[in-house]
């Protein structure tokens, strides 16, 4: 599984060369397209914590939202049709964007590495996890976050090669 920057704003997640799904950002809101189908992370506040999931469609039904866990913290929530998940930022030793279920077991992780002294990226994702449904969409919002971090912290990486490869 790995992901690949097409231009400036959008990026695709492919597996074994199929294309899982398309991640395109704009400043409010953040578009993932995978089988069709179509759903929105959109900015709910001006604050930029507060965030709606939502399917695109005839009735552009609200399935979900994110909010900080705290005003203080590095971990959002997200209820996304019942199920609770964790956006948790850490830096061990470097930046890296995880997803955590209740139970607090990692189900999607980006984060970056160093090999042979260069920094490199890492993309894993628990296999279990691949069948439930959204979680290539949340796998999209995980990149969302990382992969301005990956950017910022990365030095000169080029960001038109930069890719994820995963480690599932």
């Amino acid at each position: 599984m790995e992901w690949t920057r097409k231009n400036a704003k959008t990026f695709e997640l492919t597996d074994n060369g199929q294309v899982l799904g398309k991640l395109h950002h704009e400043p409010k809101v953040t578009t993932w397209e995978a089988a069709g189908k179509f759903y929105h992370f959109k900015l709910k506040n001006s604050w930029k914590q507060q965030y709606q999931l939502i399917g695109l469609g005839p009735d552009g039904k609200i399935l979900g939202d994110m909010r900080p866990k705290n005003w203080y913290g590095s971990s959002s929530i997200i209820s996304l049709e019942g199920a609770q998940y964790h956006l948790t930022f850490t830096n061990n030793p470097l930046a890296a964007v995880q997803l955590l279920d209740e139970k607090k077991q990692l189900l999607v992780q980006a984060r970056l590495v160093t090999v042979e002294g260069r920094v490199q990226t890492e993309f894993s994702m628990d296999e279990a996890f691949k069948s439930t449904p959204y979680a290539f969409w949340l796998a999209g919002i995980v990149w969302h976050y990382f992969y301005p971090i990956a950017q910022s912290e990365g030095g000169d990486i080029d960001a038109g090669t930069f890719i994820l490869l995963a480690t599932a």
